[in-house]
């Protein structure tokens, strides 16, 4: 099987299990029902009140996956790298990619040259149209990739790129049977547009993945108890009409007739020999021959359905490593220690993606430098906000506590979340001078904490005291004990 034929194929079989992540992470997916008569009386309701959980263990690592720019040692690639940064709009491109790979479990960055000399362009690429195939004997190394869409003119378009050339192939037909293998695709163009060599040395197409070869969607784990959620809820709403209108019945004496009384819009619900009396609904009555006593039935316990949904929160947020308080509306979050502890797992989580991540991100701008002519030896670091950093008293009395014990005040920040940037732009390349701040900062929490309630009690509020934390660690160090 042709490189091409393989691709198509690869790329269509793929498809399916990405548009399901996709829908999951939308909300887009629908009950699953045991029973078509069930289906046939909830399926409208549950389209109507649809409750999305599924996208949040997504939203928590995006929230914390922040691709600030591009940095370098050298002042002339740094400078490069904030011109083409801007040039290419790589926020919204970076924003995109993360999102695809953290939703599909793949994404990929395509590296160009420019129109001019010292540009090149970065492309955010979807693994709905783009796969990258890896060499057998080396799985760390793309072979080559692909790229398959249907422009506007409705023939099929497919290119291959490979380590020195790009291959541009378009469909001569469509099958004629549904599954049938595309087979027949001619040359796109002449013979400079079908083939066009590049002197990049690689692919020029890289892979974000959270999973290898082929990454896994981040909520994938939460499939299974979004389904039940969905379920529980729709079943919830279309219980709460009893609630209010519950099921009544009528049971008749000897002799009675049927109840009567139907209006003209009731007349079609009028019981006839051919047709039932007995019907479930908000307010129906059942009559039964022979009338002597009328009651209702009691509706469902709402108990039966919020309690298996509170669990299957719970056991979404387990199994997909996200801290409960993601999923809670009360505002209830811990603090603190306990916050720390919480949200551990996922700080995890987002540091692996970090590195694996900040790989692809590495190596598509090496490669988009070697196109502008800066060189092979170019060295170029993503710079990420941090995953987590301290703003509490609890953290503060930590960091104070490692350094007093002797950790290097750098080392101590580092740990507590601040990138290597802002320690060095704070002072710490002069020395420890940082360390009258951080003294500072404890002493600050501490007498804020020993308000008791001042801030329920609004004599200091929370903008105050971040307000007052951020003068004191921007201050330069003369103005700090002000």
């Amino acid at each position: 099987m042709s490189d091409l034929t393989a691709a198509v194929c690869a790329i269509r079989e793929a498809r399916p299990g990405y548009e399901e992540a996709m829908a999951y992470y939308r909300g887009q997916v629908d009950e699953v029902f045991a029973s078509p008569a069930i289906r046939k009386k909830l399926q409208a309701t549950g389209a109507h009140y649809k409750i999305n959980l599924a996208c949040r263990p997504v939203d928590a690592v995006l929230e914390r996956l922040r691709l600030l720019g591009l940095t370098s040692p050298d002042k002339a690639a740094a400078d490069w790298l904030a011109a083409q940064w801007r040039r290419n709009r790589m926020r919204a491109e970076v924003a995109d990619a993360h999102r695809d790979a953290e939703v599909y479990g793949d994404a990929y960055l395509l590296v160009w040259p420019g129109e001019k000399d010292g540009d090149v362009d970065v492309f955010h690429n979807s693994p709905l149209t783009t796969r990258a195939f890896y060499d057998e004997e080396d799985p760390r190394k793309v072979r080559y990739a692909a790229k398959l869409w249907l422009p506007a003119s409705g023939r099929l378009r497919s290119t291959l790129y490979y380590t020195d050339r790009v291959e541009r192939w378009v469909l001569v037909e469509q099958p004629k049977q549904r599954g049938e293998v595309d087979t027949d695709w001619e040359p796109f163009g002449d013979e400079d547009e079908h083939e066009v060599g590049h002197e990049l040395g690689e692919v020029p197409v890289f892979h974000l993945r959270t999973a290898r070869p082929y990454g896994v969607p981040e909520h994938a784990n939460a499939f299974g108890p979004q389904n039940a959620i969905t379920k529980l809820v729709a079943t919830l709403m279309s219980s709460i009409d009893f609630q209010g209108f519950p099921q009544r019945y009528a049971v008749a004496g000897g002799g009675a007739d049927d109840p009567g009384g139907f209006d003209e819009e009731d007349e079609a619900l009028a019981p006839t020999a051919e047709r039932s009396t007995l019907r479930a609904g908000p307010g129906e009555l059942w009559w039964l021959r022979n009338v002597d006593k009328v009651g209702e039935f009691q509706a469902a316990n709402v108990a039966a359905f919020l309690d298996p949904a509170t669990a299957m929160v719970q056991w979404m947020g387990a199994t997909t490593a996200t801290p409960a308080h993601f999923f809670e509306i009360s505002g209830d979050a811990p603090s603190g220690e306990s916050l720390r502890a919480a949200e551990a797992p996922l700080d995890k989580k987002v540091e692996e993606r970090l590195a694996t991540f900040g790989d692809a991100h590495e190596a598509a701008w090496r490669c988009a430098a070697r196109a502008a002519g800066l060189g092979e030896e170019v060295e170029i670091r993503p710079a990420w906000a941090p995953v987590r950093s301290i703003d509490d008293l609890e953290g503060w009395n930590a960091i104070q506590a490692k350094i007093d014990a002797g950790v290097p005040t750098r080392q101590a920040l580092l740990e507590s979340g601040y990138s290597a940037e802002q320690v060095e732009a704070w002072g710490y390349h002069r020395g420890d001078e940082i360390k009258p701040k951080v003294d500072l900062l404890v002493k600050l929490g501490q007498a804020v904490q020993s308000l008791g309630a001042g801030v329920a009690l609004n004599v200091i509020s929370a903008e105050q005291v971040e307000r007052a934390v951020s003068a004191l660690i921007d201050a330069p160090d003369e103005d700090a004990s002000a």
